[in-house]
């Protein structure tokens, strides 16, 4: 169902992405301090091609893990700037983000991690509508901040876009696309935890993305995970659901 979505403003965009410049390059002259995450579980199949120093704080039981801060932003727009896009701030009947954008557009890795998943192959029948084919073509990434992050509806998957590589934010995976699902090209983005199992109702979104691609569209670098691991801890069996259906092999 093609959505109306809020028109994008070229103009204040750029305005907006050159004051995020000088302000990003004035941070990185007073240096910058390391992130420090939550450790949570990740499938085997996936690495997490990350240098990381894991501390463990005397008196208590939990360690956190430190990831070294990369130059640069740990997350993009996740759309090319440089395309005229836009994005709806609301969903139909799950958080996500529908970003609007010619087709063939350039998507870009929001995040610096590893591919988790990929699918090249478009499986969606209209006659049976498996919800777990409805993303077409995708790539969904682990972020150093162990949020997932789900691109759907691709055109295509670029060569080099594997399970296990690792992504610098910014880099491109893919163009925009109608496969799957879809009556318009567009990109579904959405964030989510990961999950141990294959899953297709907890992929597609859990917290509402517009507030980070707002802040990543000017160039601010916060990270949904706060958000992710509370959404968590208020659904501890969401991966394990019985209600949810196994994601496709092809």
């Amino acid at each position: 169902m093609l959505i109306e979505v809020r028109p994008a403003c070229r103009c204040l965009r750029w305005a907006a992405v050159v004051v995020a410049l000088a302000l990003t390059a004035c941070s990185q002259s007073n240096g910058s301090t390391a992130t420090t995450v939550a450790e949570e579980t990740i499938p085997p199949a996936i690495t997490l091609l990350v240098p990381r120093e894991t501390t463990t704080i005397p008196g208590e039981a939990a360690t956190i893990t430190t990831v070294p801060q990369r130059p640069g932003p740990q997350h993009s727009y996740p759309i090319d700037i440089f395309v005229m896009s836009s994005y709806q701030e609301e969903h139909h009947d799950y958080p996500a983000a529908d970003m609007f954008a010619t087709c063939g557009s350039k998507v870009v890795a929001p995040v610096t991690g590893t591919v988790a998943e990929v699918s090249r192959v478009d499986t969606f029948d209209e006659a049976v509508d498996d919800p777990a084919t409805r993303g077409g073509l995708f790539v969904s990434m682990i972020g150093i901040d162990n949020v997932r992050y789900y691109m759907a509806h691709l055109q295509e998957v670029d060569a080099g876009i594997e399970v296990g590589v690792a992504l610098v934010a910014g880099q491109p995976i893919g163009k925009v696309g109608d496969t799957g699902k879809s009556s318009a090209c567009h990109l579904h983005f959405s964030l989510s935890p990961v999950c141990s199992a294959p899953e297709w109702w907890v992929r597609r979104g859990v917290v509402w993305p517009a507030p980070y691609l707002d802040a990543w569209l000017v160039g601010g670098d916060i990270s949904p995970a706060q958000e992710v691991s509370q959404w968590s801890a208020a659904n501890p069996e969401a991966c394990t659901d019985p209600a949810a259906m196994p994601w496709p092999s092809t």
